[in-house]
């Protein structure tokens, strides 16, 4: 129409371009921003908006592509018995672990390590009274462009410990994934939960490799706010932000499967006892080892969320 108001002077019809949606640097600016987590409460992917359950996914697996990761794993401490569902603050808690956020309500010692609460004996059943967790930043694998941004946060159980075959926590997946010369950023990844564990513990599996078409989105996403305030800010914090739209089931279709360009790892293939990796001139950093005494800190380790 001749009267229809336009956004470009040069261009009538700028759909093509709107269909793309917003970029973070518009949501930046427009000061909108919300963001979201996985819970992986009950043994299910709950998709969490404004710390309610907007979907729910219809299996017992998920898969995600990892766009970032906390530096460190955090830790965690709660006065009161934890309950997932009251959106409340830990008293104490440290995104580094080394020692208490400046924001934490009741810290319980100057450095992690020297915390009462960081002693085994201090929790139930023999365990520490300070937890240990990861935080990532996903995206759902169907669309890595349009999925938003998620917070997923490890209990220790998902992070620590050996594996068996492709059922491999956290630590042992990247370990595998670094023996084969691929980042985690650049696989498709199956979560799925351990059937004999009675709290929520993932086991990690690659699927395929990206696209290099996927990977340059990845790369885009891993700078953006959500990325960064995923791998920030505890659960209670993301369930405190904005109110976001709500999300549908949909957003949990299983991804497609795609063919590769690069190499596939072979991920069901037998483990070298000693890998030969690929060395570049700039030497990859080697993978951090397993905290020590590990079967005596993992106990009660685990939480819902």
């Amino acid at each position: 129409m001749a009267n229809e108001i336009s956004l470009f002077r040069d261009q009538p019809n700028p759909v093509p371009a709107a269909a793309r949606g917003l970029d973070e640097i518009t949501k930046r600016l427009l000061g909108n921003t919300s963001y979201k987590r996985i819970s992986i409460r009950g043994k299910k992917f709950r998709m969490m908006a404004n710390g309610q359950e907007a979907a729910k996914a219809p299996g017992n697996s998920l898969e995600i592509v990892v766009v970032n990761a906390a530096p460190a794993v955090s830790r965690h401490f709660y006065s009161k018995v934890y309950d997932p569902a009251a959106k409340e603050l830990p008293d104490c808690w440290s995104n580094d672990g080394v020692r208490p956020d400046p924001k934490s309500v009741a810290p319980q010692g100057k450095t992690c390590d020297t915390c009462p609460k960081n002693r085994q004996g201090s929790g139930t059943n023999g365990s520490r009274a300070c937890k240990f967790s990861r935080r990532l930043a996903v995206v759902l694998a169907n669309d890595v462009r349009s999925s938003d941004v998620y917070q997923l946060q490890l209990p220790a159980t998902s992070i620590f410990g050996k594996g068996t075959d492709d059922n491999l926590p956290l630590d042992a997946y990247v370990k595998k994934l670094f023996a084969y010369n691929y980042s985690i950023t650049g696989v498709v990844t199956e979560l799925s939960f351990d059937d004999d564990s009675d709290s929520p513990k993932l086991f990690f599996r690659a699927l395929r490799s990206l696209e290099p078409e996927e990977s340059e989105v990845v790369l885009a996403r891993s700078l953006s706010p959500e990325a960064e305030a995923a791998i920030t800010f505890n659960p209670a914090q993301m369930d405190n932000a904005n109110s976001p739209s709500a999300p549908t089931e949909a957003l949990f279709k299983a991804s497609p499967t795609a063919p590769t360009a690069a190499p596939k790892p072979d991920v069901k293939a037998a483990e070298p006892s000693e890998p030969t990796v690929r060395q570049s001139k700039n030497k990859p950093a080697e993978p951090p080892a397993e905290p020590e005494n590990f079967d005596a800190m993992i106990d009660d380790w685990s939480e819902d969320d």
